[in-house]
C-alpha cells in the first residue's frame, strides 16, 4: 500500500489491524492479558470502524474487520462486526453487486478475502463465498487483461502495470519483469487465512489451495541461502538483501500449508527452518526491535534502502503471525 495513494489515515487503520490481530493470536484461553487489552483498546479507539464508513468498497479499508472479527470470536458483542459486516452486505446484495474489479492490487486479497469467508461463515450465508471468489476470479484472471496470477511461475503481479508486455510496464533495471515479494506476501497470508475460516467443501477452496500450494512451493526453491527473499522474486539483483515483510509472511503460508498436510513436510521444513532462524539472527535486535522491512510502498525500490533500523508496524504483525503459525507447526 502506498501512502501516496491512499492516505496515513487509511495506512494506520489499514495496516495496523494486522498488529492488533497478531496481538490476540494465540488461543484465546492463553490470552495474555495486556495483549488481548491492546488490541481491544485500538479497536475502541477507532469504535470498530471502517475508513471511508460502511460504504467503502476498498481492501484496505476492510482490512481492520479481520481484527473487529478477532476481537467478537472472543468476546461477542454484535456491534463489534456492525461496520464491517454491513459494508460486506452491500457489496454483495445492494451496492453493485455485480462489480467485482474492486481488488486491482494483488495486497487485495490479504486485507479483504478473509472477512468476507469469515461473515459468510459467522451468518451461514454463502453469497458472501460466491462474491469472494467473484472479487478474486477478477484480480486473478482478468485485472488488467490477463490477470495478475502468473499460472507460468505460481507468482502474482502487485498490479497491471508490472504485466508483462504491458506499453511501457515497469521492468527491473535488468530487464526482468517486477514479482514484489510483499506482494506475493500479501497473498500468501491471504489465502492461508481464508482456508483457516472456509468449510473445506466450499466448492473453492479446492482452488484456493492448489494456488497457495503452487505460491509457497514456488517460493521455495528461490529462498536465499541466509533464509529471506529478494524484494524481487523474479531478479535477484535488483537491490538484493535481507527483507523481513515478504519473508515473514512466506514464513507465514508455508508453515500453514505444511500444517494442512497441502505440502510435503520433510521438503518444507527446512525453508521454514532457515527463514525463521534467518529473521531472528538478523533481523531482531537484542533489545527485541524488528529490523529490515521494507516500509509502505509497491514494488522494490519503495522505501530503499531497507536497512537494520528499518521497520513497520506491518512487518512486526507479519513476523509475529509467522512465529504462531509456526509454533503451531513446530508445538505439541
Amino acid at each position: 500500500m502506498d501512502r501516496r495513494a491512499h492516505g496515513p489515515r487509511r495506512q494506520r487503520l489499514g495496516q495496523r489491524h494486522l498488529l492488533q490481530r497478531t496481538a490476540r493470536s494465540p488461543a484465546p484461553d492463553r490470552q495474555p492479558p495486556r495483549y488481548l487489552a491492546y488490541a481491544r483498546n485500538w479497536a475502541e479507539k477507532h469504535a470498530y470502524g471502517l475508513n471511508g464508513g460502511v460504504t467503502t468498497r476498498h481492501a484496505d479499508n476492510h482490512n481492520a474487520g479481520q481484527a473487529y472479527l478477532d476481537l467478537y470470536e472472543i468476546e461477542p458483542e454484535e456491534s463489534k462486526i456492525s461496520a464491517i459486516e454491513e459494508s460486506l452486505h452491500r457489496m454483495v446484495y445492494t451496492d453493485q453487486p455485480d462489480k467485482n474489479d474492486d481488488w486491482w492490487w494483488d495486497d487485495a486479497l490479504h486485507m479483504a478475502m478473509p472477512p468476507f469467508a469469515r461473515i459468510g461463515v459467522l451468518r451461514g450465508d454463502p453469497r458472501y463465498w460466491q462474491k469472494l471468489y467473484a472479487l478474486y476470479d477478477h484480480t486473478k484472471r482478468l485485472e488488467g487483461g490477463p490477470g495478475l496470477y502468473d499460472a507460468d511461475t505460481g507468482l502474482w503481479y502487485r498490479d497491471k502495470r508490472f504485466l508483462p508486455g504491458v506499453p511501457g510496464g515497469i521492468l527491473s533495471p535488468a530487464g526482468k519483469p517486477v514479482v514484489w515479494s510483499r506482494g506475493n506476501g500479501w497473498v500468501a497470508g491471504g489465502h492461508a487465512k481464508t482456508l483457516k475460516a472456509l468449510p473445506p467443501a466450499e466448492r473453492h477452496t479446492g482452488e484456493y489451495r492448489d494456488t497457495l500450494v503452487r505460491l509457497v512451493t514456488a517460493v521455495a526453491g528461490i529462498q536465499r541461502t541466509d533464509g529471506f527473499w529478494n524484494v524481487n522474486l523474479a531478479d535477484a539483483t535488483h537491490l538484493p538483501g535481507p527483507e523481513t515483510s515478504g519473508t515473514s509472511f512466506f514464513l507465514y503460508g508455508t508453515s500453514y500449508a505444511i500444517r494442512a498436510g497441502l505440502v510435503d513436510r520433510r521438503t518444507h521444513l527446512p525453508v521454514v527452518a532457515r527463514a525463521w532462524n534467518g529473521l531472528v539472527s538478523t533481523a531482531v535486535h537484542p533489545d527485541g526491535f524488528l529490523g529490515y522491512v521494507q516500509n509502505v510502498g509497491d514494488r522494490p525500490e519503495s522505501s530503499q534502502p531497507v536497512t537494520y533500523d528499518s521497520t513497520a508496524n506491518f512487518g512486526v504483525g507479519a513476523f509475529l503471525l509467522a512465529g504462531t503459525e509456526l509454533a503451531r507447526l513446530v508445538g505439541p
